[in-house]
């Protein structure tokens, strides 16, 4: 009787483990994603995305090129204002005349600050494979402003926001598509020439160090020497794949600065610190990247 019962026992371990296994790959692999299309996200998005244009007294009446900015896990908002990180790099694409894009990936879907914080700052909500619609969405967007060149397109994420930049390079887009989409793309990331990664998540479950990049594009990407959010040593074994498989990803770690070290509005935080002179430096790259790739002649 004692046998049966622990033979049942065990059976049943068994089986809600396989079943907890189960949800958990399902839930990795997008299963609990809204269904969605790229249509029906680029209407979702576009009434919160933030435009700004370059000069055209300096740049002339365009077409310009254009460059999406994606914020971090913390989201656009802090307490009903815009956090000023991406509308600071907004505004240094548009001194070198580029047109600048801001997708807010979370007001859109009703997710507010506190909520982004634990939900997906944790990783249990959009994960970058779900996010890299939202660059799909913005890229499509993108293309159908009149003074936009769309063969002349970059990316720029800060940390979740270059996780999502980064998985969106490893989907062969003629096999597979972004979390939640129900319609395949076509050649959704044309004309992108160039792609920027403030200090991104690499870790599991991000897809690059597994997959490498179907897309070939160059990179600039800023790392925080021992980083306490995100490991660094994580995005070095990631570039190194793409590197090695013919990729041209340039690779600069601040020492003694912080993750989100360029964000001036940072609250009191014990792993948090604005930087101005890392902040400087990321600025400068950035500028740089935006310069060799999209506007010098290739």
């Amino acid at each position: 009787m004692i046998l049966r019962w622990i033979i049942r026992g065990s059976f049943a371990i068994a089986v809600l483990i396989l079943a907890a296994a189960g949800y958990v790959w399902f839930k990795l692999d997008g299963g609990l994603v809204p269904r969605t299309t790229v249509e029906a996200l680029a209407a979702r998005l576009e009434p919160a995305i933030a435009v700004s244009r370059p000069d055209p007294a300096t740049f002339g009446p365009g077409p310009y090129p254009a460059v999406i900015l994606l914020h971090g896990c913390g989201g656009l908002i802090r307490d009903g204002k815009r956090r000023p990180v991406t509308d600071t790099y907004a505004a240094l694409a548009n001194e070198v005349g580029l047109l600048a894009v801001t997708v807010d990936s979370f007001g859109p879907r009703g997710i507010d600050e506190q909520t982004a914080i634990d939900k997906i700052c944790s990783g249990w909500w959009m994960r970058g494979m779900e996010r890299a619609g939202d660059i799909v969405a913005a890229l499509a967007i993108a293309r159908q402003m009149a003074d936009v060149d769309s063969d002349r397109l970059a990316i720029a994420g800060w940390s979740h926001g270059s996780w999502a930049a980064m998985d969106v390079l490893t989907i062969d887009f003629d096999n597979e598509r972004p979390h939640g989409f129900t319609a395949p793309v076509t050649e959704p990331l044309k004309g992108l020439r160039f792609v920027f990664l403030a200090y991104p998540h690499c870790g599991f479950p991000a897809r690059t160090t597994a997959r490498g990049w179907v897309e070939d594009v160059a990179a600039y990407a800023v790392l925080v020497e021992n980083d306490t959010v995100t490991s660094e040593k994580n995005c070095l074994v990631a570039f190194d794949r793409v590197n090695a498989d013919g990729g041209n990803i340039k690779v600069e770690i601040m020492t003694g600065a912080t993750h989100a070290f360029d964000e001036n509005d940072l609250v009191d935080h014990p792993r948090l610190r604005f930087n101005p002179e890392a902040a400087a430096a990321s600025h400068a790259l950035f500028r740089e990247g935006l310069q060799t790739f999209l506007l010098d002649p290739q």
